[in-house]
C-alpha cells in the first residue's frame, strides 16, 4: 500500500540507509510524516531477510538532527545487549551525527543487529520496526521489515511459536515443582476455574493498550479496492470499460439518460478483519461471561451476608467486595470498547470467520496483532504459568524455533502412533529459562506391543564422556535429536534427526565434503555439501562403547527441512541415491501446516509419516541383530 504521507525526498536535507553486511547491499529508506509505514503492506519498507547483521546510517548537513531507533529499543534491551552503545534521553535511544564522514557530511553509523557480538540467543523476531528522524523540529518516520526465509510461510511460523508455548505450559505444570500462577487466586469457590480467572486479570492488566488499539483500529482497518458498477446520469462524471459497455448494450433503453459507469469501493472484507472481527467478538463473549460471574458471586455472597451476622465475615466479604466491582467496572469497559469497535460502520460488511491460516497483516500490523495476542491468550489459556520475557519463545531465532517445534512434536505423533510416556521430559534445573530449555532434555516413551523403548534426547553434545557410553570421533557431535533404542533391556541402536532451517539446493549440494577415515580403510564421500557430511558423520562417527555388533551404533539418520519442493526434490533425488543406499542418510520434510486449530498431531504437521519410517527402521535393526 502506497502511503498518502510520503515525503518528497527533496524536502529532506538528510539521507539514511541500512548497511547490510556480506552482501554489499545499501538501501535507502522512503520516510513518511506519519506511523502509516508501519502497515505490513507497505511497499516502501526496507526489507532485510532475519538473522542478517545490519546497521542504520544516518547523513545529514545538520549536525543536530537526531536518529531514534524506536521499535528497536525493547528488542535490545530484552536481548541483554551491552547498553553502552545505546544513550537514552527517555524519548528512546537517541543518536547524534557527530562525526564527518567521508561524504563531508556529518554522519551516524548504528549497528542495530549484530549476531557475532550480541548473545547467541539474541535475535529480531520478523516482523515491522519503526525508526524515526528529527530534522528542523519535525518528525520523520521510516520502517524495515524483518522476513523470513522463503521456507515457511508466516501463518506457520506463528503457529510453531503458538505450538511451543502451549506444550511448555504443560510440561512446567507437569514438570516444574516450583512454578507459580501467575495470578494468584485466594477465595476457594474462584480457584475451580483459575485459567479464567487468570485471563481475566490479565485483560484488566493489559486493557489500556488493548482498549487503545481496539478504538484505533477502525481509522486504520485496511481495505482492499473493488471494481463495482451503476447506473449514473449521463450529466454526471462516468467512467466505462468493456462490462459497462455490455450492460449498456443490453439496455438500450436506459443508455438516453443513464450509462453503467464503472467506480471504485473500499472492500473491508478481507481475510485479516475476518479474522480480527471474529477474535473481538470472542473477547467480548469471554468479558461478558466473566462480569457475570463475578456478579453472581456478588449476588450470592450479599444473600449470605444477610443471614451471617460474623464481623470477619462482613470484613472478608466487603474486601473481596470491592476487587470484584472494581474487576466488572474494568471489564465493562473493555466490553463496551470492544461492541463499538465492531459497530463501526467499517465493520457493517465484514463477516467474522475463523480462518484457515493467520493473515500476514495480523502477525505484522501492530494495532492487529495486540488484540489477536489478547484474544490467543484467552482462547488457548496458557494462564497458569508466571512466564517471564526471558522465558517466552518468540525471541529465539526461527532456525531454533524449528528445532524445539520439530522435536516436542515428533513426540506427539509417537504418543499419536501408540507409544506411551514411561519418564516425562527430564528438564533437570535448566527449567529456569526457556533459553536453556534444549540442552539435554530428555524423554522416555515406550511402545507397548513391541517392547521397544525409546529415549529421546534434545541438543546434547558427545564430548569428553558427557554422554555415558557415547563417543563421537569428529566434530559432529551436536546432533538435534538423538533417540536411543531399547528392546527388552538391550540397547540395539540409536537413530539421529538434524533440522536443517535451509533450502535443499543448499542441504545437497552446497560444499564438497572433505576426505573422510573409516576403521576399515580410507574412503571419499561423493561430491556433496557440508550439510550431507555432518549427516554422514552422525553415522559414521557416533559410537555406544555397550553397542557390541559388527553394525554401527547409528541406524539411520534423518535430516528434517521445512521445505522440499517436489520438482526440485525430482532433480536433486537422483543426487541423494548414494548417500541413503550406502550411508542411509535421508531427507525428510517436516514442518506446521497453515491450520490454525488442528484437530491431531497429523493435521498440524507435513510429513508425519517420519514415525512409521523410524519404526520401520528399528524392525530392520531388530531382525539383522537376531540373525547375528
Amino acid at each position: 500500500m502506497n502511503s498518502p504521507f510520503k515525503v518528497d525526498p527533496t524536502q529532506i536535507s538528510f539521507r539514511m540507509h541500512a548497511e547490510v553486511d556480506n552482501e554489499g547491499i545499501d538501501k535507502d529508506f522512503i520516510f513518511t510524516s506519519d506511523r502509516s509505514c508501519m502497515d505490513p503492506v507497505y511497499q516502501y519498507a526496507c526489507r532485510i531477510p532475519e538473522s542478517t547483521n545490519f546497521s542504520v546510517v544516518l547523513e545529514t548537513d545538520n549536525p543536530n538532527d537526531e536518529l531514534y531507533i524506536d521499535d528497536f529499543n525493547e528488542t535490545v534491551r530484552d536481548a541483554d545487549v551491552d547498553h553502552r552503545d545505546f544513550p537514552t534521553d527517555g524519548k528512546g535511544y537517541r543518536y547524534s551525527p557527530n562525526k564527518i564522514g567521508s561524504s563531508g557530511r556529518y554522519k551516524c553509523s548504528v549497528k542495530i543487529f549484530n549476531r557475532g557480538r550480541n548473545d547467541p540467543y539474541y535475535t529480531l523476531s520478523p516482523g515491522m520496526y519503526g525508526l524515526s528522524v528529527i530534522s528542523n523540529g519535525r518528525r520523520y518516520y521510516c520502517s524495515i521489515e524483518i522476513t523470513l526465509k522463503n521456507l515457511i510461510s508466516d501463518s506457520s511460523w506463528i503457529n510453531m511459536e503458538h505450538d511451543i508455548d502451549e506444550k511448555i505450559s504443560q510440561l512446567s505444570r507437569s514438570s516444574v515443582k516450583n512454578y507459580n500462577m501467575k495470578f494468584a487466586v485466594t477465595d476457594q469457590r474462584r480457584k475451580q476455574d483459575p485459567q479464567d480467572e487468570a485471563a481475566a486479570d490479565d485483560l484488566i492488566q493489559n486493557s489500556k493498550q488493548l482498549t487503545a488499539n481496539l478504538q484505533k483500529l477502525p481509522e486504520i482497518l485496511r481495505f482492499q479496492i473493488r471494481k463495482d458498477y451503476k447506473w449514473k446520469d449521463n450529466k454526471k462524471s462516468i467512467r466505462t470499460d468493456a462490462k459497462s459497455l455490455k450492460m449498456m448494450t443490453r439496455y438500450p433503453e436506459r443508455t438516453a439518460k443513464e450509462s453503467f459507469s464503472r467506480y471504485n469501493a473500499l472492500d473491508y472484507d478481507i481475510k485479516a478483519n475476518q479474522y480480527i472481527k471474529f477474535s473481538i467478538e470472542y473477547l467480548a463473549r469471554f468479558v461478558n461471561k466473566r462480569i457475570d460471574y463475578y456478579q453472581n458471586i456478588l449476588k450470592n455472597e450479599l444473600d449470605l451476608m444477610k443471614n451471617n451476622s460474623n464481623q470477619n465475615n462482613g470484613y472478608l466479604f466487603q474486601n473481596e467486595k470491592e476487587e470484584l466491582t472494581q474487576k466488572v467496572k474494568q471489564l465493562t469497559h473493555i466490553r463496551a470498547v470492544a461492541n463499538q469497535t465492531i459497530r463501526n460502520k467499517v465493520f457493517k460488511d465484514v463477516k467474522s470467520k475463523f480462518p484457515n491460516s493467520i493473515p500476514k497483516t495480523i502477525i505484522l500490523n501492530p494495532v492487529y496483532r495486540n488484540i489477536f495476542n489478547q484474544y490467543e491468550n484467552v482462547r488457548v489459556k496458557k494462564y497458569q504459568l508466571s512466564l517471564t520475557e526471558t522465558n517466552r519463545i518468540n525471541w529465539k531465532p526461527t532456525h531454533e524455533i524449528y528445532e524445539i517445534w520439530s522435536c516436542l512434536t515428533l513426540v506427539d505423533l509417537f504418543l499419536s502412533d501408540g507409544y506411551n510416556i514411561v519418564e516425562d521430559w527430564d528438564l533437570g534445573n535448566r527449567y529456569d529459562s526457556i533459553q536453556r530449555f534444549t540442552d539435554g532434555a530428555n524423554i522416555t516413551i515406550e511402545n507397548p506391543e513391541k517392547h521397544y523403548l525409546l529415549k529421546i534426547t534434545y541438543n546434547q553434545r558427545i564430548e569428553n564422556n558427557s554422554v555415558p557410553n557415547f563417543t563421537a570421533s569428529s566434530k559432529h557431535n551436536y546432533p538435534d535429536i538423538r533417540i536411543d533404542i531399547k528392546v527388552k533391556d538391550n540397547y540395539v541402536g540409536s537413530i539421529i534427526l538434524d533440522t536443517k532451517y535451509r533450502s535443499i539446493y543448499q542441504v545437497v549440494l552446497g560444499k564438497k565434503v572433505n576426505e573422510s577415515t573409516e576403521e576399515n580403510g580410507s574412503s571419499k564421500y561423493e561430491k556433496g555439501s557440508s550439510n550431507l557430511g555432518q549427516l554422514i558423520s552422525y553415522k559414521d562417527f557416533i559410537r555406544n562403547k555397550k553397542f557390541d555388533s559388527k553394525e554401527k551404533t547409528v541406524i539411520c539418520v534423518y535430516a528434517l527441512l521445512p521445505d522440499i519442493p517436489k520438482k526440485v526434490w525430482g532433480r536433486l533425488k537422483g543426487k541423494m541415491d548414494w548417500v541413503e543406499k550406502e550411508k542411509d542418510v535421508f531427507i525428510k520434510p517436516f514442518k506446521r501446516t497453515n491450520e490454525v486449530d488442528p484437530i491431531s498431531s497429523e493435521d498440524r504437521v507435513e510429513g508425519h509419516n517420519i514415525i512409521e519410517c523410524i519404526n520401520t527402521a528399528i524392525d530392520e535393526r531388530v531382525k539383522s541383530l537376531k540373525k547375528i
